[in-house]
């Protein structure tokens, strides 16, 4: 099976708790619709709904326009999120959150991610809001963590809040306040945190030259953040000589390996191209070996693409992962285990991921190839949570180039 020739398979949200508003026979029939998986009448139908206001109508055109059943806007599927979350409906609200949470269809803002988060927990039966929070709190500093809460103080209760009183806009500029570094003179993990807060789509390494000169190797969203980062550590840390030899890869990869940054253990799990490089021409077979923990656990590999859609390699599609086998080893890629990974345009910097975690991440098996920003939110939710219910979990990743020839 080609990579290249996958076809993107639409993926609809779920639907759950929904605000009560009275149904008229169009908003009806959008959502009888939408629930038909018939998505281009749903959206014909619900759009004048959503537009007269009706927070429900404007949930399901959220879910639409990020699900890829009709053509994917994500900065509209937001907006339409932000209305629907503003007129109080829970779901909008955890969904609006999570996209600050990563960027997706709006700036990152981790207090904003916070705010809408904390507010859907208080309507929302279960502790999802709560569990992603965690993912992304450590990331936050005390002032940030008191900003937000402070959003969620204004926010009125459900007893106070009356049908057509809507709260105020949701302003889209960041709210990050990165506060000013204290006087260290080399860069500590507290300094190295404090200047990733600004660049969250990262996994940065900082690694000692020699007396007060220093390298940065890893990788970052762009050119100008891995500057920007240089400058920040500088400017903060005088006297020491800082390198730049960040990777500039860009989204979802830059995403992608943030999550895999958490979780990462090489002593324990282990990615590495099976040919020994990391630069593919067109129509080369990408064969990876993977070195599996010595503990048993299920195993999900991922292959993120510049197109920015995530293609799971392992399970299989239709396939739950079964258990590893302790200390086993695994090559896959090369069509002796899941797919065939050719090479093929568009070219650049891909990436390739492995997770090993003690459950099984998702009930029910994921759809062969999906929307990379929206599996990582789902991928990161879930793999947090098993690591605070005390279970191990382990990541590793590879990053290839891929070219038209060498």
């Amino acid at each position: 099976m080609i990579l290249r020739l996958l076809q993107l398979v639409s993926v609809v949200f779920a639907v759950g708790l929904w605000v009560a508003a009275p149904a008229r026979a169009d908003l009806q029939a959008g959502i009888a619709a939408f629930e038909a998986g018939n998505a281009e009448e749903a959206l014909a139908l619900l759009r004048p709904e959503a537009e007269a206001g009706n927070t429900r109508a404007q949930f399901l055109l959220g879910e639409l326009l990020s699900g890829g059943a009709v053509p994917r806007d994500m900065a509209a599927a937001t907006d339409w999120y932000r209305k629907a979350a503003e007129g109080g409906m829970a779901e909008a609200q955890f969904q609006l959150g999570m996209r600050y949470s990563v960027g997706l269809g709006l700036t990152q803002d981790l207090v904003q991610a916070y705010r809408w988060l904390r507010i859907a927990d208080r309507s929302l039966e279960t502790e999802a809001a709560s569990q992603f929070i965690q993912s992304f709190v450590e990331k936050m500093s005390e002032a940030e963590i008191s900003q937000a809460e402070a959003l969620v103080g204004e926010w009125p209760s459900e007893e106070a809040r009356l049908p057509d009183n809507a709260p105020a806009p949701t302003p889209d500029a960041p709210t990050n306040v990165i506060p000013a570094p204290g006087p260290p003179t080399r860069p500590t993990p507290e300094v190295v945190r404090d200047a990733l807060r600004a660049h969250p789509c990262s996994d940065v390494q900082i690694v000692g030259l020699g007396t007060d000169s220093w390298q940065l190797e890893g990788i970052i969203q762009d050119g100008h953040d891995a500057q920007d980062l240089v400058a920040e550590l500088a400017e903060t840390l005088p006297g020491q000589r800082f390198e730049n030899a960040l990777q500039a890869v860009g989204r979802p990869v830059c995403a992608a390996a943030a999550v895999v940054a958490r979780f990462r253990q090489p002593d324990q799990l282990t990615m590495t191209a099976a040919a020994g490089k990391a630069e593919y021409a067109d129509g080369e077979i990408v064969a990876v070996d993977i070195a599996l923990p010595p503990v048993s656990g299920y195993l999900y590999v991922d292959y993120y693409q510049l197109d920015g859609q995530v293609v799971h390699i392992l399970p299989l599609a239709g396939d739950l992962p079964s258990q590893t086998e302790p200390d086993g080893q695994l090559r896959f890629g090369d069509g002796s285990t899941g797919l065939t990974l050719r090479v093929g345009p568009p070219f650049g910097r891909e990436m390739l991921t492995a997770f090993v975690v003690p459950e099984r991440l998702f009930p029910q098996p994921r759809e062969t190839v999906e929307a990379a920003e929206i599996y990582l939110v789902d991928l990161a939710a879930q793999a947090s949570r098993l690591a605070e219910s005390g279970g191990e979990v382990l990541s590793d990743s590879l990053l290839i180039t891929t070219a038209a020839d060498r």
